[in-house]
């Protein structure tokens, strides 16, 4: 859902937000420091890694169990679009989102089919 990372991005030391997909919350974010950065991999603590490009986290074979975000704006950012979407897909039909619709091009189609966010509704 964001753009590509590439090696210039990551540093051993750095502090990077990390979003793992649980069974209670898919909300689960936390700041962790870089450990390692290899040729395609950047390592965090406990044997976990991610891909440079994408910070999508090695599932091992399955599918994978989070994300990692240079910022917290980026994660917020993520959020925001994902709640987005699911408002215009249960409103036009769509099942998965464009990969090029930014957060801006979301809220101007909900504006345009005058979807209000959860909090404007209260």
């Amino acid at each position: 859902m964001t753009a590509e990372y590439d090696r210039s991005c990551w540093s051993v030391g750095q502090t990077v937000f990390v979003r793992r997909f649980t069974l209670r919350n898919l909300h689960d974010l936390s700041e962790e420091a870089i450990v390692k950065v290899g040729k395609k991999w950047v390592y965090l603590r406990g044997n976990c890694r991610f891909d440079m490009k994408t910070g999508e986290i090695d599932g091992r074979g399955f599918s994978s169990p989070g994300r990692v975000y240079l910022t917290a704006r980026e994660y917020k950012v993520d959020v925001e679009k994902a709640a987005l979407w699911r408002k215009i897909r249960d409103t036009i039909g769509w099942l998965a989102m464009p990969a090029h619709f930014t957060l801006d091009t979301l809220q101007r189609i909900a504006r345009d089919l005058d979807i209000k966010k959860d909090e404007e509704r209260k």
